[in-house]
């Protein structure tokens, strides 16, 4: 019962609120009392441009609209999960909070293993992880066989990262 009241002030509140920052600082508090905050992930190892990582968001309030913009910009692997820890070699952990209060991080995978029958791909799509070029599976050569310096170095990156970024082991 109180719980209810407190959800039907919230959306009260949301109503008459005149501003969007004020509505995403309610919207998020509301979504943290009520339970629905996620992790997600986007998993581009197997997307249409393959890249060797996994994007996870964790404490979202805006976890489907992750997965589908996953879904729909990258054609990769969408999932209200965290990503899978198998082959991690390190992560980049974002060193910027988002509005929700949520944070991401980059898990960086060896793909070694993926690389087979897929054949030729071309490489990447400019955007995190790409480093150009081609290799089987779709996957550009400096993506192939990485190692936990290797994701260092990409975490400091500050192309890469512009918000910044720091290592995290598996």
């Amino acid at each position: 019962m109180r719980r209810g009241a407190l959800a039907m002030s919230a959306a009260l509140a949301l109503w008459l609120a005149p501003g969007c920052s004020v509505v995403a600082g309610w919207y998020g508090s509301l979504g943290s009392f009520l339970g629905s905050n996620s992790t997600d992930s986007c998993d581009r190892r197997f997307g249409a441009k393959p890249q060797p990582f996994c994007k996870e968001i964790d404490d979202t309030v805006a976890g489907s609209q992750f997965r589908d913009d996953c879904r729909k910009k990258f054609g990769a692997l969408a999932q209200d999960a965290p990503c899978p820890r198998a082959a991690v070699v390190g992560g980049c952990h974002l060193d910027q909070k988002n509005e929700d209060g949520s944070q991401v991080t980059d898990w960086y995978y060896d793909v070694s293993p993926l690389i087979g029958d897929a054949g030729e791909g071309d490489g990447g799509d400019g955007g995190e992880g790409d480093d150009g070029g081609a290799s089987e599976g779709g996957f550009a050569p400096n993506d192939v066989g990485l190692t936990a310096d290797d994701v260092r170095a990409r975490c400091a990156d500050p192309s890469r990262y512009q918000g910044g970024a720091h290592f995290v082991a598996p």
